[in-house]
């Protein structure tokens, strides 16, 4: 994960920072994102990040979280 203080200053590798929203409530990003290699792809330069609000990466984290723990030893 990468911090960005400002969003639209930020080293984006796969998305035009004007046109990215956040992943988790959809808005524009006005001031700071986090960003989330969510998977590579078989070249330089594939593959798809996920750009979060600072606020809503915490939030996703938190369901993640609250998801997975419970079912940390299955499978």
């Amino acid at each position: 994960m990468t911090f960005n203080a400002n969003h639209q200053e930020s080293d984006q590798f796969h998305v035009d920072p004007k046109k990215a929203i956040c992943f988790n409530c959809s808005e524009p990003f006005t001031g700071a994102s986090v960003r989330y290699d969510g998977y590579a792809g078989n070249g330089e330069g594939e593959g798809h990040s996920i750009y979060l609000h600072v606020k809503c990466a915490s939030e996703m984290a938190q369901r993640l979280i609250t998801d997975a723990w419970p079912n940390r030893r299955a499978g």
